[in-house]
């Protein structure tokens, strides 16, 4: 006779209450057991471990109605969208997040309702393809509707009109010639702006009339609160014009090679909200932004909080070197990777 095991049973138990499970298949309760794989699966990386675990699992992550539970379809439907809520193509490393086959996400989209992806794909990386007319962003965007993250090296401005359709939109990493009609003229009256709050722009000119084109536009971005440039001329652009942005909380410099150039920071003695950071892997930060929300913007947050309570170390650290202009401390400048600021002055 098999071992069994004895569930349910305590001292105030009596025979009727105890129920008796076979050894080799130990189980909580469906409806507990689903909770707990859906909660394992938030966490990055571990749903496609978690779909081999048993059959069952496959088919609340993978498949329809998971059997004998009643109103198995709205539960499984908790855990499948987790597989597909952040996409990511291009790229070699996803830090523990899959890396979606360009061909593989096509005929995925083609396979479902669009209802499914708008309210399963919440995060995009999508890195450019060799051939630009074969990249099928178009259509990607118009089944992912319910995009809140996108980092997109846009060939040109010919999705524009499809990245309008994102009404969930607020995280948006691109580059200026993604949004621009000409001339580096940007309309950023354009829908896709209207519920942006986040916004990194990449590959900026490098003559200040530009800059200054783009600095004056943004001012347009009704719900704008974060802006983020690699180019050191934005902020040349940028400062004298900050006073417009009434709404803005965080204008971040993401520190790269360019860095040495030489450019007068004294006036930034005075705005309480700019920081500079040095990104160590800006993909790995991306991707766990999308997953957990913990990335650049949400450390600028936290720097520019505990400098305004004056709990920011001024003795941590050396600016990055701007020449004649160089200054000291860290009440401006933060490295992603360490957290010596977070010391408390005396």
């Amino acid at each position: 006779m098999a071992e069994s095991r004895v569930a349910g049973f305590s001292s105030d138990s009596t025979a009727d209450d105890i129920v008796v499970l076979p050894s080799q298949d130990p189980r909580f309760p469906l409806e507990l057991e689903r909770q707990v794989f859906e909660m394992a699966a938030s966490s990055l990386g571990n749903i496609f471990n978690l779909i081999l675990v048993a059959s069952r699992v496959k088919e609340w992550s993978v498949y329809a109605q998971p059997p004998n539970i009643q109103g198995g379809d709205a539960a499984s439907n908790r855990i499948e969208p987790l597989l597909y809520r952040v996409i990511v193509h291009g790229c070699r490393q996803a830090h523990g997040l899959p890396i979606t086959l360009l061909e593989t996400l096509i005929h995925k989209i083609g396979s479902k309702l669009p209802v499914f992806w708008s309210k399963s794909v919440k995060s995009l990386l999508f890195l450019r393809v060799r051939k630009p007319e074969d990249e099928p962003l178009g259509d990607i965007f118009a089944a992912c509707t319910g995009l809140v993250r996108l980092r997109t090296a846009l060939p040109h401005s010919r999705f524009l009109p499809a990245l309008g359709n994102l009404p969930a939109l607020r995280y948006l990493c691109t580059e200026v010639t993604a949004l621009s009609s000409g001339a580096n003229f940007v309309d950023f009256t354009h829908p896709v702006f209207r519920n942006i709050t986040h916004l990194e722009l990449l590959d900026i000119p490098p003559l200040y009339e530009a800059a200054h084109q783009i600095c004056t536009g943004l001012v347009h971005i009704p719900e704008l609160t974060h802006i983020a440039f690699h180019a050191l001329v934005m902020c040349r652009a940028l400062f004298p014009l900050l006073h417009l942005f009434t709404h803005l909380r965080a204008f971040v410099l993401l520190a790269g090679t360019q860095s040495r150039d030489n450019l007068d920071f004294t006036h930034l003695a005075m705005e309480d909200r700019f920081v500079s950071i040095r990104q160590a892997d800006w993909k790995k930060d991306w991707l766990w932004g999308a997953d957990t929300g913990e990335d650049f913007w949400a450390l600028a947050d936290e720097f520019l909080a505990a400098r305004r309570a004056g709990k920011v170390d001024r003795e941590f650290g050396q600016l990055f070197p701007l020449g004649a202009n160089t200054f000291s401390g860290s009440r401006f400048h933060i490295n992603d990777e360490e957290d010596g600021w977070r010391v408390v002055n005396s």
